[in-house]
């Protein structure tokens, strides 16, 4: 072979030589396999169809291999992939990669330009076991199409996997592969080397991870790659949430803190690893407790707007009347019980009501792109109970107390948890005529737990976290009915103002091995707060059955919109030390529509039963809820 390497007047250095020949002799020192699993041979053909480990052509020489697409070859315990051995220099040894090759390609020959490689497909290593070097192709050319990517591992000591060849020819994707490491200035990388000339020239080449830049470098019988480090909040298209996290990691960065932490960083393979590590997925219990909150104080406010419209000896009609008010039917007047149904009747002062009440919800809403938030699903059940008493035949007032349950889930940030209340309510309801004043207070008290796996820094951890929350809301709202014949029609606008206010916490943090983790989060106390209008209308009817019940349905339509729709969490990475961070959640609607479709059931004028639907709609959101129950006049 030294006649065949009187020709390297054109290899770059005597360092790569001694690479070559270090390549060479390790390469022919490799004991023979003939593990052919998947790769069937027909003369001077095989062809690979799946997964098999290193293929030997041993000493035949005129060996094509050809692996099939969608094939994978995988090296042997970090060694040879496919391995051919041509000893005696005969013409036509040659691989055609149409499928994936995982593990290095060794071509030995004793003739330079006798055999070729062709990369149609992926060529890479993954295997962490083995070092990082050179495809040893010998004697052979190496060619990739524009179908081909060739995946190159480097790492911040300046050590690569690279190609080594007689000449190439170049198309298609290279992409550098980055190692974990602490890369501070831009690195130099030899990817393709070769005894003769590289033609053409990779038609992209990029980083797997977002904070790099690379360049390359032709320089005649070589192929330079470098790499660049760009500061982690300066990467190209992060969101405003990312670049939060960014701002706190490039702060912490400079400290020259947490190396661990930023080598394994530095290998992630795209910035939604910033989504990951900000834990903007828990905003998601804020919905969790407005949900439940919301549903608890509609559930208070239905009661007392069906007293004034006719429950229970009010005045006129949706959530249950007493029996036998009505006057007797004249005859020849079809439909007159609806109609004396609906006129306002004389009250009975100081009676007492008791409801007991299950109500229900699910709420998706879309995360918001220009946020960078996630979408999110919440589920709430839950079940109220009160008692309420009539004074002077005007005034209602009443006293309410129940529990929810509520869930949540942000799957693109692998988030989950939980939220269960306790809740304590007062109502009241003013007429004045045919208008009306209702009002509802309520409190809430959360106990919260959140869980969320971040992967794509190191090893996979899970974080947990548990805290109490406190939520005070209320209703008020005003209204005046108008009698379209058989139908009453009431115009109404009310505002719901809410605001919860979340304790500070701290995560705890586990590895996938069961070790301490480093990614969990220290949580600020937070108060956010919901301030949604209402403007709509609700109709009302009243029918007299054949068996003496009263059915009393009742629909109103409203526009809704929300003054803060903001959900955000304030956190740092407490155990490395990160200056804190601000990120938003999914955002509720500004604007959405609002349907109430309920009916009351009087069964006797002391019985009733009641329920309702409640759906509001927007293009970022969707809720849709329902509360059903029984109450008792006396």
């Amino acid at each position: 072979m030294v006649g065949g390497w009187a020709g390297l007047g054109a290899w770059r250095s005597s360092g790569r030589l001694a690479f070559a020949i270090g390549i060479l002799i390790a390469a022919c020192a490799l004991p023979g396999s003939t593990a052919r699993a998947a790769c069937d041979q027909s003369g001077s053909t095989v062809n690979c169809t799946g997964t098999t480990s290193t293929y030997d052509a041993g000493t035949q020489a005129g060996i094509t291999i050809t692996v099939q697409p969608g094939a994978t070859v995988n090296g042997s315990g970090g060694t040879d992939a496919i391995r051919v051995q041509n000893p005696s220099a005969v013409s036509g040894d040659a691989i055609v990669n149409n499928g994936t090759i995982d593990g290095f390609v060794t071509i030995l020959s004793s003739g330079f330009g006798i055999d070729s490689f062709t990369n149609n497909g992926v060529l890479k290593v993954t295997d962490p076991n083995s070092p990082l070097q050179s495809h040893s192709m010998f004697g052979s050319s190496f060619i990739q199409s524009a179908s081909g990517t060739f995946m190159a591992r480097v790492d911040a000591n300046g050590f690569n996997d690279s190609i080594l060849s007689v000449d190439a020819t170049l198309a298609g994707r290279l992409v550098a592969v980055v190692q974990p490491g602490l890369y501070t200035t831009p690195i130099t990388y030899t990817i393709i080397s070769t005894f003769g000339a590289i033609t053409g020239n990779f038609n992209s080449v990029t980083a797997s991870s977002p904070f790099f830049t690379v360049a390359v470098t032709n320089c005649g019988c070589g192929l330079d790659l470098t790499l660049t480090p760009i500061a982690f909040n300066a990467v190209p298209g992060l969101t405003p949430n990312q670049k939060a996290v960014g701002d706190a990691l490039q702060n912490l960065y400079a400290t020259g803190a947490a190396s661990t932490f930023f080598s394994n960083l530095f290998a992630a393979t795209s910035v939604g690893v910033y989504d990951q590590l900000s834990g903007a997925g828990t905003t998601a219990a804020q919905d969790g407790s407005f949900s439940a909150g919301s549903q608890f104080n509609n559930t208070i406010m239905q009661q007392g707007l069906g007293w004034f419209t006719g429950a229970s000896g009010g005045n006129s009609i949706t959530v249950g009347a007493p029996l036998g008010y009505a006057a007797a039917k004249p005859e020849n007047k079809p439909g007159y019980e609806a109609f004396a149904a609906i006129k306002p009747r004389a009250t009975e002062p100081g009676r007492w009501r008791a409801w007991g009440a299950a109500f229900g919800a699910t709420r998706n809403a879309n995360g918001d792109s220009g946020t960078g938030s996630a979408d999110q699903t919440t589920r709430t059940a839950g079940g109220a109970f009160g008692v309420d008493r009539q004074f002077d035949g005007d005034f209602l007032l009443g006293l309410a107390a129940g529990g929810s349950g509520s869930s949540f889930s942000v799957s693109s940030l692998s988030t989950t948890g939980r939220v269960d209340g306790g809740h304590v309510g007062l109502y009241a309801v003013k007429t004045f005529d045919a208008a009306y004043l209702a009002a509802t207070l309520n409190y809430a008290r959360y106990d919260n737990s959140t869980e969320r796996s971040i992967t794509g820094v190191g090893t996979s951890e899970t974080a947990k976290g548990r805290f109490n929350s406190d939520l005070f809301g209320g209703r008020l709202e005003l209204g005046r009915r108008y009698s379209l014949g058989r139908y009453v029609v009431t115009p109404f606008a009310a505002v719901e103002p809410m605001a919860l206010r979340q304790q500070a916490y701290t995560e705890s943090s586990t590895t996938s091995s069961g070790g301490n983790g480093v990614l969990g989060l220290s949580y600020a106390s937070h108060t956010t707060t919901s301030l949604p209008t209402f403007v709509g209308a609700q109709v009302d009817a009243r029918y007299v059955l054949g068996g003496g019940q009263v059915l009393s349905p009742a629909a109103r339509l409203s526009w809704v919109h929300e003054f803060k729709p903001d959900r955000q969490i304030e956190a740092s990475l407490v155990t490395l030390g990160s200056p804190s961070f601000t990120v938003d959640g999914a955002r509720a609607a500004r604007d959405a529509l609002r349907t109430d479709i309920g009916a009351t059931l009087a069964l006797t004028q002391t019985t009733a039963l009641f329920a309702s639907f409640n759906g509001e709609f927007s293009g970022k959101s969707t809720m849709v809820a329902g509360t059903a129950g029984a109450r008792l006049t006396w």
